[in-house]
């Protein structure tokens, strides 16, 4: 049963906190207004960043997980208040208070109505209903050795035998210790690991996922009605798009909390954004360069396919870039981007040999 002391947490550390830590990336992606999917996303990408920079040289050096809680919570509390200073005028402006009216269409806001539902039924459907599959093997030991014996990659995930050191599949983590992103939610809120993945991430990731898809949505229709109908079929083909494990239906709905699956429908639609931002704006903005970053090093939290596919996308994106022409200083400042991703790609490389 979880405490009305952890729901309070769960709210603050699942709502409040990402959408303070994305103010920034509001004033950086939009012009006017505040849209609260791109300040919760952002600010997701922060909490990851934030984690993936600490958590894999402390892995590393077989430093408790206390410590890497500790640390990880007190500059995720730093940024919060940065945030607030920096973003200040933003949060007491009357309009955002008052949450003005839309001033959408009766058809507009039925549709969206309907989205809105679908997307909470399938909120409901795996919060309520249980999934598993053989990946909690190892993802959920790993978060449950963290929170119950302060280690990290020191036991086995499957037998519990004492690991002289990290070999097989556990090489994957030393790059991407996304499994102890959820021990520390965990620690963090006072659930258990188990119960944190399973169905507290769902109940904020998927429609964190539709927040996304809204975004892209905004960028691409603009106009209120299209969007409406964008996210009404967007999230009807999610409901049924269960033809394969590898669907992004099946994704989303069932696995989501796991690393590679919020890398799929989140982080990496997230960095289509911001490529596209930075592609049809002409001026260069060195903001968008340190989102890109953030969102890279998210991207590697996640999985080693967060890496690899973001790397990849980077690449390609250099590509657009170069036929565009765009200039050596744009393709320069979002070559310089790759650079944390390639150095936990070399790591990866080095630490699998072994």
């Amino acid at each position: 049963m979880i405490s009305f002391f952890s729901i309070i947490k769960i709210v603050i550390w699942f709502l409040l906190i990402p959408f303070l830590l994305g103010l920034s990336a509001n004033k950086t992606f939009r012009n006017e207004g505040i849209s609260i999917p791109l300040c919760m996303v952002f600010g997701f990408a922060v909490m990851l960043a934030v984690f993936q920079i600490y958590a894999v040289p402390m892995i590393a050096f077989s430093t408790p997980f206390h410590v890497l809680k500790n640390v990880w919570v007190v500059t995720i509390l730093i940024l919060v208040f940065v945030s607030i200073v920096v973003n200040k005028k933003t949060l007491i402006d009357r309009d955002f208070l008052l949450l003005r009216k839309s001033n959408s269409d009766n058809f507009t806001k039925i549709v969206f109505l309907v989205a809105v539902v679908i997307i909470a039924f399938q909120t409901w459907l795996l919060t309520f209903n249980m999934h598993t599959d053989t990946d909690d093997v190892r993802f959920i030991s790993e978060a449950l050795e963290a929170f119950e014996c302060d280690t990290m990659l020191k036991l086995h995930p499957i037998t519990g035998v004492v690991l002289d050191y990290v070999h097989g599949e556990l090489t994957k983590e030393l790059a991407s210790p996304y499994p102890f992103f959820i021990a520390t939610i965990a620690k963090i809120i006072g659930v258990h690991p188990a119960v944190t993945a399973h169905v507290l991430f769902p109940v904020v990731l998927i429609p964190l996922c539709y927040g996304v898809m809204f975004i892209l949505g905004d960028y691409f229709f603009e106009d209120k009605k299209k969007i409406a109908i964008y996210m009404l079929i967007l999230s009807v083909i999610m409901l049924f798009s269960f033809e394969s494990i590898y669907a992004l239906g099946y994704t989303l709905l069932t696995i989501i909390w796991q690393g590679r699956s919020i890398a799929a429908t989140i982080i990496f639609p997230v960095l289509w954004y911001i490529f596209m931002k930075i592609l049809t704006e002409n001026a260069m903005d060195h903001k968008k360069n340190i989102w890109l970053i953030v969102v890279l090093t998210a991207c590697a939290d996640l999985s080693g396919m967060g890496i690899i596919m973001s790397l990849s996308l980077c690449i390609a994106f250099l590509g657009a870039m170069l036929i565009e022409k765009k200039g050596i200083k744009k393709m320069a400042g979002v070559a310089f981007t790759m650079i944390p991703n390639v150095i936990y790609f070399l790591y990866y490389a080095i630490s699998s040999r072994h």
